[in-house]
């Protein structure tokens, strides 16, 4: 894995994970560019965020909502699952 990669993985997997502790709401699954999944919170996840792209890490990691909304518009994020419960968490 290139480093940037690796930094923006790194960055983004912290910051879910601060936000899931704070937050305390639904469980969630990110995926990474490099497929391997990787679980938030307890119990079966209401939604998955996907990232295409380190961008996409990027976007998840500032915890910006319209910097996540920019992503998602150019296709570097992509959210499935339970709408609902990823606005509310995000």
């Amino acid at each position: 894995m290139r480093y940037s990669r690796r930094i923006a993985r790194e960055r983004t997997i912290a910051a879910l994970n601060r936000l899931a502790r704070q937050a305390g709401g639904s469980a969630f699954r990110l995926v990474p560019p490099d497929g391997m999944a990787i679980g938030f919170g307890n119990g079966e996840p209401a939604f998955t965020l996907r990232a295409h792209r380190p961008s996409g890490l990027d976007a998840l990691a500032s915890l910006d909502a319209l910097t996540i909304a920019h992503a998602y518009m150019d296709g570097d994020l992509d959210i499935e699952g339970d709408l609902l419960a990823a606005f509310s968490s995000l």
